[in-house]
C-alpha cells in the first residue's frame, strides 16, 4: 500500500473498516464529527507527515479556539484520533503517534436521574400532541400520545439503550410475561443479546398503544412514527426533548431513562450483578457509578432518620 496516502484517503478506509466490523452508525458519526475537524485543521496532507505536535495542537485548538465545546466532546475527539491511528498502524503499518497523545483532563458528567415528580409531568404531557390551525393552537390526545407514554414507561422500566429500543419488533416481546428479547447490533461489540423485563404498568400502556394500531404483524417495529415507519434514535431524542420542554423538565433524553432505571433498581434493593446483566454492560465499571449514587442516597437517608441522633440519646 502506498506510503503517501492522504489523510482523507486514510479516513475513508477507516470508516469502511469500521462499518465492515459492525460498528454502529452512531459511533461512526461520532468519529466523523471529530476527524472531519481534524482533517480541516491539518489540511489534506499525507498522513505520514502528521506529527504528535499536530495532534497536540489540534486538542489545544478544540479546548481554546473552536468554541464552547464540552470536556466530553474534546475527550471523544482524543479517542477518535487514538482509534484512527491504532487502526492505521495495524492495517498499513503506519507509525502510531497517538500513543504519546495524553488524554485531555476529563471528568465523567454527574449522573442526575429523573425524579418521580418529573416522570409524572412527562407522562401527563406525553399523552397530548400540539396542533395548530388557522385560528388557534391546541392540544389533544392522539395515537402518537399513547405511543409517547408507552415509550417513556418502556424506556424507564427496561433501561434499554435507544438503539436497542428502536431495533425491537413486536415478535421480540412477550406481553403476557413482560419480557423483551434484545438482539445485538451486527457484531455485538457493544450490545449483547439479553432479556429485559417490563412491569404491569408498562404492559398496560404498551397494550393501549398497540391495540390502536392498524396492523399488528409480528415482524413490525415496536414503535412507529406518525408515518408508520420504524422510529430512529434521532426521532426518539426529538420526541423526548419536545415533551420535556412542554412539561418544563430539563435534560430529557433517552439515556436519562437508562440512568434513572439503574439508580432506582439499586435504591429498591436490586444487586449490581443482576443490574449489569439487565443493562448489557460487559463490566461492572459503569454499574459501580450507579452504586455510588445509591450509596450516597442511603447515607443521606440514614443521617435524616438515625434513631439515636433524632432521639438525642
Amino acid at each position: 500500500m502506498s506510503s503517501d496516502l492522504l489523510l482523507s484517503q486514510v479516513l475513508q478506509g477507516f470508516y469502511l473498516a469500521r462499518r465492515a466490523d459492525g460498528y454502529s452508525a452512531g459511533t461512526i458519526q461520532q468519529y466523523d464529527w471529530a476527524l472531519s475537524r481534524w482533517l480541516k485543521f491539518l489540511g489534506d496532507k499525507p498522513m505520514r507527515q502528521v506529527s504528535i505536535e499536530d495532534a497536540r495542537r489540534f486538542i489545544v485548538y478544540l479546548q481554546t479556539d473552536y468554541g464552547s465545546l464540552s470536556p466530553t466532546s474534546i475527550f471523544h475527539a482524543w479517542k477518535a484520533i487514538r482509534a484512527l491511528y491504532k487502526w492505521a498502524s495495524a492495517e498499513m503499518s503506519m507509525p502510531n503517534i497517538a500513543t504519546g497523545l495524553k488524554p485531555p483532563k476529563f471528568q465523567a458528567p454527574e449522573i442526575v436521574p429523573l425524579t418521580n415528580v418529573e416522570i409524572e409531568k412527562l407522562l401527563q404531557t406525553a399523552v397530548t400532541v400540539e396542533h395548530k390551525d388557522k385560528t388557534r393552537q391546541y392540544q389533544r390526545k392522539t395515537q402518537q400520545g399513547e405511543r409517547n407514554r408507552a415509550l417513556i414507561l418502556f424506556l424507564l422500566d427496561t433501561g434499554l439503550r435507544v438503539g436497542e429500543l428502536c431495533r425491537l419488533n413486536l415478535d421480540d416481546l412477550n406481553m403476557e410475561t413482560g419480557e423483551a428479547t434484545v438482539k445485538p447490533f451486527q457484531s455485538s461489540r457493544k450490545s449483547k443479546p439479553r432479556t429485559v423485563y417490563f412491569g404491569r404498568r408498562a404492559q398496560k400502556e404498551l397494550w393501549r398503544y398497540l391495540v390502536g394500531r392498524k396492523n399488528d404483524l409480528k415482524n413490525e417495529p415496536l414503535f412507529l412514527s406518525a408515518e408508520g415507519r420504524r422510529l430512529t434514535g434521532d426521532a426518539v431524542k426529538h420526541i423526548l426533548d419536545r415533551i420535556g420542554k412542554r412539561a418544563g423538565v430539563e435534560r430529557v433524553h433517552p439515556h436519562i431513562f437508562r440512568h434513572t432505571f439503574a439508580i432506582q433498581y439499586l435504591r429498591n434493593g436490586g444487586d449490581v450483578f443482576t443490574l449489569q446483566r439487565l443493562m448489557g454492560h460487559s463490566s461492572l465499571k459503569m454499574v459501580e457509578r450507579y452504586l455510588n449514587i445509591a450509596r450516597t442516597d442511603l447515607e443521606a437517608a440514614h443521617r435524616r432518620a438515625s434513631p439515636v441522633d433524632n432521639w438525642r440519646l
